[in-house]
């Protein structure tokens, strides 16, 4: 059973036929919502967004004996954030987009399967932990910019990407002061007003580390914007490559590694 598809109140999976089975049964949490199912695809609804379920499809023959049961899959729900919202605990979810409002992790840990999208509003950090399992964009899904803000001001903030992050906002990012962020992809900065070319703009404490384990990709499409700190642990072969010549020397004010650059 694979999981093909989730929204902030469902989640789709789907199977390959089981020989003899003439219906299955989808258990969500160790509670049965639907038997005498006659295809392969199902999509669980009504449900709560960036929440955790356990998912197993049972095969039936025409008897209705059970003849297959699958493994348990660990599924999320997506969540959207339109206005204010404060997390009250350690959440996690498949995607996160950020449209409107503040995002404040208020000292708790978010961990997001997929990517989490910063389109509008602002994301808050606040002293929590943010682990993304695939990419980070700054930008609308239908736009090469957006118009959101990252906030991180305090020594406690820390990103985690595991894919890449694209760093495409409209405004000037000033609340990068403090705090660490973890890449293990490439990193992109692009602008899309000449008036706005620092729009990716560390200063203070704030930290980037890239710690990926291949080659990584760093391109900043303006020398007014920059990282602060650097601190490169990729020790792969092909280490750490600068496209463009819009980091001069002077902007990388410190690194822990010798990599390629």
């Amino acid at each position: 059973m694979t999981k093909t598809g989730e929204t902030d109140t469902s989640i789709s999976v789907s199977w390959t036929p089981v020989e003899n089975a003439s219906s299955y049964s989808v258990t969500v949490n160790n509670e049965v919502i639907s038997d005498n199912i006659n295809s392969t695809t199902y999509n669980i609804n009504e449900l709560e967004s960036a929440s955790e379920y356990f998912i197993v499809v049972g095969a039936y023959d025409n008897d209705g004996k059970l003849l297959l049961e699958s493994n348990e899959l660990c599924a999320h729900t997506n969540i959207t954030i339109n206005s204010n919202y404060t997390l009250t605990k350690d959440i996690s979810a498949a995607n996160i987009y950020v449209n409107n409002g503040t995002f404040d992790l208020n000292s708790h840990s978010l961990t997001v399967d997929g990517d989490v999208w910063l389109s509008n509003g602002t994301l808050n950090v606040n002293k929590g932990k943010l682990y993304i399992g695939g990419d980070f964009n700054l930008k609308r899904i239908d736009y090469t910019y957006g118009t959101g803000y990252l906030k991180m001001q305090n020594a406690e903030d820390h990103i985690l990407v595991d894919g890449n992050m694209y760093a495409s906002p409209l405004y000037n990012y000033s609340t990068l002061t403090a705090g660490t962020i973890e890449i293990k992809g490439d990193f992109t900065q692009k602008y899309y007003n000449s008036g706005y070319q620092n729009n990716f703009y560390c200063s203070g404490n704030h930290k980037v580390i890239l710690s990926g384990e291949k080659l990584q990709t760093v391109s900043f499409a303006s020398t007014q914007s920059q990282f602060n700190i650097l601190d490169i642990q990729n020790f792969s072969e092909d280490g750490v490559v600068f496209s463009t010549a819009s980091v001069p020397a002077g902007r990388l004010r410190k690194m822990k590694s010798s990599t390629a650059i």
